[in-house]
């Protein structure tokens, strides 16, 4: 498995490297900084300037993190040309399994910009992508909440976060917020009923099955994953796939901004966007 670091020199891209590092330490797997140089179209030369001015810092970037974690495969590279593309490319290019990026706690005003960037690399189709915000403690994903419509991408999704749950021995905590109290009973039995579908197709012994409410979604899973202590929340891509929802919304605001532990989005490839199939 190889983890891809995008690194933009501030302190939460460093802080984000270093939980890739707790991640590869006990995976084994490699780590692959990557800076890239947008050019000023005005002045290209600028560009070669840019280039070696971060080459020789994410190089003593490199090595720092090496003295963290001295056994980890640790390699860095800066690209020039549109950080999404060039993210994209080098994740192909090296088939990277996880996109590690740091997100800040930004004013309203400028989470737009960096928001399209997290939005595009969710719909990278080769791995998953990992937003460690700066109040993300440097721990290993012990307990892991994994909000569930009852899509069938959500299934999607679980099936592939198995490996990395295995890695670390995770506990699983699938929940469905809903926003209707008078719903409780009812929610209650379709989520026995999914639960039922998913353990018939997930072959995992730690995971369990919850309902709980909120009238906000985005504050429901906030909640959920403060009161049971969760270490990491994991989405599928689909609650993600537009960039009105994702970051012109209130759910991309609690969920991932407001989080005070890392986010996890898998890509899923659903042949329909229906209720998992309970018969």
């Amino acid at each position: 498995m190889k983890i891809l670091v995008a690194i933009d020199f501030s302190d939460n891209a460093e802080h984000a490297a270093a939980y890739a590092l707790t991640w590869a330490q006990a995976s084994g797997d490699s780590v692959q900084l990557l800076h890239v140089v947008e050019p000023p179209i005005s002045d290209p030369r600028a560009a070669d300037e840019a280039t070696a001015i971060a080459d020789e810092t994410i190089q003593e970037l490199s090595k720092k993190l090496k003295l963290q974690a001295p056994d980890c495969d640790i390699i860095s590279s800066v690209r020039v040309g549109s950080i999404v593309d060039e993210v994209n490319k080098t994740a192909l290019e090296i088939q990277a399994n996880l996109i590690v990026m740091g997100l800040r706690g930004l004013s309203p005003g400028n989470r737009y910009l960096l928001g399209s960037y997290a939005v595009s690399l969710v719909r990278n189709d080769s791995c998953a992508i990992l937003v460690v915000t700066d109040k993300a403690q440097l721990r290993q994903p012990k307990k892991i909440a994994f909000a569930t419509d009852y899509y069938d991408s959500d299934l999607e999704a679980l099936k592939y976060l198995l490996p990395t749950a295995r890695i670390f021995n995770s506990e699983i905590e699938v929940v469905h917020v809903f926003d209707e109290k008078e719903e409780q009973e009812s929610e209650g039995f379709m989520m026995d009923a999914i639960s039922g579908e998913i353990r018939k197709k997930i072959d995992y012994p730690v995971i369990s099955f919850k309902v709980f409410h909120n009238s906000s979604v985005s504050e429901g899973i906030h909640q959920f994953s403060e009161a049971t202590q969760a270490d990491i929340i994991v989405l599928s891509a689909r609650k993600l796939n537009v960039v009105q929802k994702m970051f012109g919304s209130s759910v991309s605001e609690q969920i991932i901004y407001k989080s005070s532990v890392p986010v996890m989005v898998f890509h899923t490839h659903p042949t329909n966007d229906h209720i998992m199939n309970l018969a």
